[in-house]
């Protein structure tokens, strides 16, 4: 009886006078990135992972039921 009009998508082009203005590698002998900024470098040289909310050792196993 009525019909939905169809929403047009915009039309998004390719970037244009793209610069890539970082040049990172990875050491594999010392084990470090090399040529981060140095925001960047902060960050994972004060990476400390937290400690989980629940000990893993209290986790029970759970059996899955067969599905129908």
């Amino acid at each position: 009886m009525f019909r939905k009009k169809k929403k047009k998508r915009p039309e998004i082009s390719a970037p244009k006078n793209f610069e890539h203005r970082v040049h990172t590698s990875f050491d594999a002998k010392r084990g470090v990135f090399v040529g981060l900024p140095t925001q960047w470098q902060s960050l994972i040289e004060n990476l400390r992972r937290p400690k989980p909310m629940v000990d893993p050792s209290r986790i029970t196993p759970v059996e899955l039921k067969p599905k129908k």
